[in-house]
């Protein structure tokens, strides 16, 4: 009986809202990550509970990316959003619960000139 209670513990605490951290940084996969590709290239992923909240902080981590750089504006290439499952024993033998995780995914190129599809970093720092 204490281990039913204990897993139901950790179960609904894992549901509760993600804040905006580095991937890893509790536990789980959530959060934002970056490859750097080049100098001025990145593929940015963040990964989240609510996909209200997703693309927003999507953008946030790319506007700290460019200021952290130099860069003023940024462009989205190569879109990749998708959805992940996560899956989560809760039951006996071969019971289980499935959560979808909304994700967005994307190379993102920053420069210091403005074009017709870029984003300004300043801008979008958000939350």
């Amino acid at each position: 009986m204490k281990v039913l209670v204990f897993l139901s513990l950790v179960f609904f605490a894992s549901c509760g809202t993600v804040g905006y951290q580095k991937a890893g940084d509790n536990g789980f996969r959530l959060g934002y990550s970056e490859v750097k590709l080049t100098k001025n290239k990145y593929r940015v992923k963040y990964l989240g509970k609510e996909s209200t909240i997703v693309y927003k902080r999507f953008l946030k981590r790319c506007s700290e990316i460019a200021i952290n750089n130099k860069y003023k504006y940024f462009t989205i290439k190569e879109v990749g959003s998708l959805t992940e499952g996560v899956s989560i024993g809760v039951g006996i033998g071969r019971s289980f619960s499935s959560i979808q995780n909304p994700q967005y995914e994307a190379t993102v190129v920053f420069s210091n000139k403005k074009s017709e599809d870029s984003f300004s970093a300043k801008e979008l720092i958000v939350e």
